[in-house]
């Protein structure tokens, strides 16, 4: 694509079970690959979403083969995802918000001991799919499960309200194996599963395999949380949105508010990193280094950061006072017993580029003592130049 003239950047995965991409460039490139992969044969429907961002959000554009766009431990090419019957029903955005308001009256009546009851005001029964606001209207619906297939840490920036944290770190360890899929032991066939994730293919995926083991009334939100915020904003959502780009994680609003939102944060916010456009926003949960104690009991900060010391790299979610205090480490240990370098703080996130990158920058912290000492000596054997060595040094905020 740089050589047709359009710059272009991002990941694009093809398949057997259909294409997957992200990607990001000025609009004249983007609109021209979106209308020439709509004028391919069968590419016609293809969902397409867009939002506008200040710079490329990928370091580089690579395409990729692979089996399959979505991996579960036991495999998902078993699944006919080209058959809608096979898979769920889709939920527009407003029936959905009305299917989540119900399902958490339903959870609180039940945490109760109440008995069902025909739904509250608040939620809009005339958007309910029809079998669903039959069942309400009787009185003979008296759950609704609602999951969320994303991975664990993504849940922890922010999920739908009632939504269960996922119990797998990542989604491809889901497991399959087994008569009751996990999530649902204990649950009638016939109760409601409504389900989310960030885009929608997961769902698709996940959705054929609940069909398989005999679960009928399988709904998922069309369009994925992207499609449900540029509908309806983050009416329901609790904490910001993790994303897989540069940004890392997004407000829970519509695409313009979004804007508005997070350039008044950094207008008004003298302490956020000025090269970012990204404020920091809420996460949904406190702080997963000080649980809170640091900051008050507030929430973490959105995105998350990955810890800067190069051989942890963890991926955590921190409040202001943590990231301050420990530099972007994610503990006390590693801040001063890195074995190799601890890399220029990243409050705002967004991902490290390779180490050579910071080998040579005087921004760089290496722990002292021995591990410092053989930390230099290897930085001088491969020729990469001198560390700074000294124990506390102020690293300089990253461009």
């Amino acid at each position: 694509m740089e050589d047709n003239g359009r710059p272009i950047k991002g990941r694009i995965y093809v398949s057997p079970q259909g294409i997957n991409a992200q990607f990001s460039g000025k609009y004249g490139p983007c609109k021209a690959y979106m209308d020439f992969v709509q004028q391919q044969p069968g590419f016609a429907s293809v969902s397409w979403g867009w939002e506008r961002v200040t710079g490329h959000m990928y370091p580089r554009l690579r395409l990729q083969t692979k089996p399959a766009l979505v991996s579960m431990s036991g495999g998902t090419l078993q699944y006919e995802l080209h058959d809608q019957a096979a898979r769920c029903d889709h939920l527009e955005p407003e029936q959905w918000k009305s299917m989540i308001k119900l399902a958490r009256t339903l959870k609180t009546k039940d945490q109760a001991g109440a008995a069902a009851a025909a739904p509250p005001s608040e939620v809009d029964v005339g958007a309910l799919p029809e079998d669903i606001r039959e069942r309400a209207a009787r009185g003979d619906l008296r759950d609704i499960v609602v999951l969320d297939l994303r991975n664990d840490y993504e849940w922890d920036v922010g999920h739908f309200e009632g939504a269960e944290r996922p119990r797998e770190t990542e989604f491809r360890e889901t497991p399959t194996e087994g008569q009751v899929p996990a999530y649902m032991e204990g649950v009638d066939r016939d109760t409601p599963v409504v389900m989310y994730c960030t885009g929608g293919i997961r769902c698709d995926i996940y959705s054929a395999y609940l069909r398989e083991k005999g679960y009928d009334n399988v709904y998922a939100l069309k369009g994925g949380v992207h499609g449900y915020f540029r509908e309806q904003g983050g009416e329901g959502w609790n904490g910001s949105l993790f994303v897989f780009d540069g940004r890392m994680a997004v407000p829970a609003a519509k695409p313009d508010d979004a804007e508005a939102m997070l350039a008044a944060q950094s207008a008004a916010d003298d302490t956020q990193d000025v090269s970012s456009p990204y404020a920091a926003l809420p996460a949904a949960v406190p702080c997963q280094i000080c649980g809170g104690e640091r900051s008050n009991g507030a929430m973490a900060e959105a995105p998350p950061i990955n810890c800067a010391n190069i051989d942890c790299n963890k991926l955590v979610l921190a409040c202001r006072a943590c990231k301050e205090h420990l530099k972007c480490c994610c503990s006390e240990n590693c801040l001063h017993n890195a074995p190799r370098m601890v890399r220029p703080a990243k409050p705002t996130g967004g991902n490290y580029g390779k180490w050579s990158r910071y080998a040579e920058s005087d921004a760089v912290v290496t722990a002292g003592g021995i591990k410092s000492q053989e930390a230099r000596a290897r930085a001088a054997a491969s020729g990469m130049g001198p560390l700074a060595g000294a124990r506390g040094r102020e690293p300089q905020a990253n461009a």
